[in-house]
Formats: structure tokens, C-alpha cells, sequence
């Protein structure tokens, strides 16, 4: 959950984990710096699904973000690809 905040400081200001353990049904917050993201402060999103064998992870942002003011739910699903050199995309 720190990741972002160690590559990319100038737009993550921190990251908690609210409730869990990383796992599947875990909370977190991710709060943002002023400079680079002037709508809105920060988003709450819940682990859906961790599939480590197709290498995809999918959440939900539960609040705060755009949330409420231009969506009313929001969901992401991140796949990870192998590349043949390896290493992925």
C-alpha cells in the first residue's frame, strides 16, 4: 500500500490500510498531495479480488474521489501480462 507514495510522492501525499490485512476485503486510503489533485483530497477502496495464478487484482472505490459529485460507483480490474523477455506489462 506505500508503493505509490515511494514512486509517486508528488501525487500521493499517504497510504493506510484502514481494515485487513492486504487481502481481500481490505480498506485503504489513499490521500492526495493539494498540488495534483485540486477536486478532491482523497478515496477509500476495498480489495475485491486478488488472483496471484491470472496475475490480476481488482478494487472499488468506496469513497471520497469523484465519487458522489460525477459517479456513482467506481471499479477498477488491473491485469498484469507476461512478456516473453520476461518481466511484465
Amino acid at each position: 500500500h506505500n508503493f505509490f507514495t515511494k514512486v509517486l510522492p508528488h501525487i500521493f501525499s499517504s497510504a493506510t490500510i484502514l481494515e485487513g490485512d492486504g487481502g481481500v476485503g481490505t480498506i485503504k486510503q489513499f490521500n492526495f498531495t493539494p498540488e495534483a489533485v485540486k477536486e478532491f483530497s482523497y478515496v477509500k477502496e476495498r480489495v475485491d479480488e486478488i488472483n496471484e495464478e491470472k496475475l490480476v487484482y481488482k478494487y472499488t472505490v468506496i469513497e471520497g474521489g469523484p465519487l458522489g459529485s460525477k459517479l456513482i460507483a467506481l471499479s477498477y480490474e488491473t491485469k498484469f501480462v507476461a512478456k516473453e523477455e520476461g518481466g511484465c506489462v
